[in-house]
């Protein structure tokens, strides 16, 4: 599994494309920028293997509401199963974060995710929404890697309490000016 996220890291810090310049202080809003300069679109995966197989896509779409802040949010799936346990379930639900850039490259991000998914071991579907806090490290061109820690994590559930994620996230209209 460290292979797999060493494999992202070096791929992502060599991401480095002009067209990817976005949400990041590292490339700021112009003066009186437009809706279309403002918005972002992009989203998030993951993928496990070991014991469990668990994969997750989270497309997403947000605002820049300043050099520093997005407010963001978009639909959830995941699929889950355990081979120990044998248990599996499909997760649907919403999210919604924000994310606050300390530095140009390290990030604060709160999410709130609001989720439907079965019980382990038993026939019931539940609701749940997951409160979650960490932050991250972004180089401004579209992709980063976050860190968040599920501060109400409900028991019988699928989710760790620590949850790594991969981020893309780009401007909504690309700029071609170099």
């Amino acid at each position: 599994m460290k292979s797999i996220y060493l494999f992202f890291l070096i791929g992502f810090s060599l991401f480095n494309s002009r067209l990817c310049k976005a949400q990041s202080p590292l490339f700021p809003l112009p003066e009186n920028p437009t809706l279309k300069e403002r918005l972002v679109w992009g989203g998030s995966g993951s993928l496990w293997f070991g014991n469990t197989l668990s994969f997750e896509i989270l497309p997403l779409i947000g605002y820049r509401l300043n050099d520093r802040l997005s407010v963001m949010g978009g639909p959830i799936y995941s699929y889950y199963k355990s081979y120990t346990s044998n248990y599996s379930t499909s997760v649907y639900g919403a999210r919604g974060l924000a994310r606050f850039f300390v530095t140009d490259v390290l990030f604060l991000q709160a999410e709130n995710d609001y989720l439907n998914y079965k019980v382990m071991n038993t026939p019931i579907t539940k609701n749940d929404n997951l409160l979650m806090f960490g932050g991250g490290f972004s180089r401004g061109y579209g992709g980063s890697i976050s860190i968040m820690y599920i501060a109400n994590l409900p028991p019988n559930t699928p989710f760790a309490p620590l949850m790594y994620r991969f981020d893309f996230i780009f401007p909504l209209r690309f700029n071609s000016n170099p």
